[in-house]
């Protein structure tokens, strides 16, 4: 057992305590296939939320702040237990586990009310967002 303990130790301290767990691309289509796997077999629901951030078209626009700020909101307000994938340049992806279809809406709000909120210039900013099960 105390063999064990260093491996589960390490399990556990690798998301920290608060938010969701920003994983690598590669893992996160894992992760994703598992998650499918699971609902056909009558898991709970999952949804995947992806949130692309565009230019409105200024010259001012500075993506790497509008991607730098989206991930510091979903770190902080994204549930312990989800995943997020910085999928690609402007474009995240978040597993959101054990959430009904109308709760992903207010996961979203949120999420967009302090992205807005907390953007430098967010008249020069628009998110895209979709939903599937």
């Amino acid at each position: 057992m105390d063999k064990i303990m260093p491996v589960i130790h390490e399990l556990n301290s690798g998301c920290g305590e608060q938010g969701a767990c920003v994983i690598e691309r590669e893992n996160f289509l894992r992760i994703y296939q598992i998650e499918r796997f699971r609902q056909n077999r009558s898991w709970p629901l999952s949804h995947l939320l992806q949130i692309k951030i565009e230019s409105s078209g200024s010259k001012d626009f500075n993506l790497k702040q509008a991607d730098g700020l989206m991930l510091d909101i979903l770190k902080s307000k994204i549930r312990g237990g989800d995943a997020i994938c910085h999928w690609d340049k402007s474009h995240f992806v978040i597993l959101l586990y054990d959430i009904g279809k109308n709760e992903v809406n207010t996961v979203y709000n949120r999420i967009e009310y302090f992205f807005y909120t907390k953007a430098e210039n967010p008249d020069e900013i628009n998110l895209i967002f979709s939903v599937t099960s």
